[in-house]
């Protein structure tokens, strides 16, 4: 199952397109996000939100599966 099986089931079920449909819809959408961030480092879709790349210090934390202390 794909990471955007949630938003490949929202749209067969909701608008009626198949899988294959919902899944290039899925992957054009993210890959243009993608590219927006990449250029101005901001991109905005009414009526889902403001996705915007920020930089931020390195911090400690610990990783979840193993326990080791981190850098991230």
């Amino acid at each position: 199952m794909s990471k955007n099986s949630f938003l490949i089931d929202m749209l067969t079920s909701k608008m009626g397109l198949e899988v294959a449909e919902a899944e290039a819809f899925i992957t054009a959408m993210f890959k243009v996000v993608n590219e927006g961030l990449k250029e101005d480092k901001l991109v905005k879709i009414k009526g889902l939100g403001t996705f915007k790349l920020t930089k931020v210090n390195a911090r400690e934390s610990v990783d979840v599966n193993t326990g080791e202390r981190i850098v991230i």
